[in-house]
């Protein structure tokens, strides 16, 4: 503060330190309306793939036939399913057929978060745990997902940078 008014870079100070300590949650910035947008447990892992060219997905959730979450599959395991190679980077031993299912292929242990759950935490669980994604649910079913680069965004959005300050 200058003579009794407040700087533009107090007035951004400000801004970010009630921003910073604001909670912001899934609601916030999750991306909704995936009701065409997922895999059903059931489905052929080619016509998932044909999803993720599609939509250029990197994360689509697997619904099990009651409409719950029962896996995600990522471009990830696209690529290591089209490249010969298990989740440990060897070597598959036999080749894999395009009309397997995405449950042989999906990551059955899924962490998920409710609407209301602090996008801090989510973020935190996306570095400890290794995740890029995590299905948003309510009552059991799935509403949305959120994603690493939401949150970067959202961050991009009320954030100014200053990384070369």
């Amino acid at each position: 503060m200058k003579g009794g008014y407040y700087t533009v870079k107090d007035c951004v100070t400000i801004f970010f330190f009630f921003f910073f300590f604001k909670q912001k949650t899934a609601y916030e910035i999750y991306q909704c309306d995936w009701s065409s947008d997922v895999c059903s447990s059931d489905l052929a892992i080619n016509e998932a793939i044909k999803l993720f060219q599609a939509k250029q997905f990197r994360h689509v959730p697997v619904l099990s036939t009651e409409g719950a979450v029962a896996g995600m599959i990522s471009e990830r395991d696209i690529l290591r399913y089209l490249g010969g190679v298990t989740e440990s980077y060897e070597q598959r031993k036999t080749q894999g057929i395009p009309s397997q299912r995405v449950t042989q292929l999906m990551q059955s242990r899924v962490l998920t978060a409710s609407a209301d759950t602090d996008v801090r935490y989510i973020a935190r669980l996306f570095v400890d745990r290794r995740v890029g994604a995590m299905p948003i649910v309510t009552a059991g079913k799935l509403v949305g997902i959120i994603t690493r680069s939401d949150i970067l965004r959202a961050v991009m959005r009320h954030f100014e940078l200053e990384l070369w300050a």
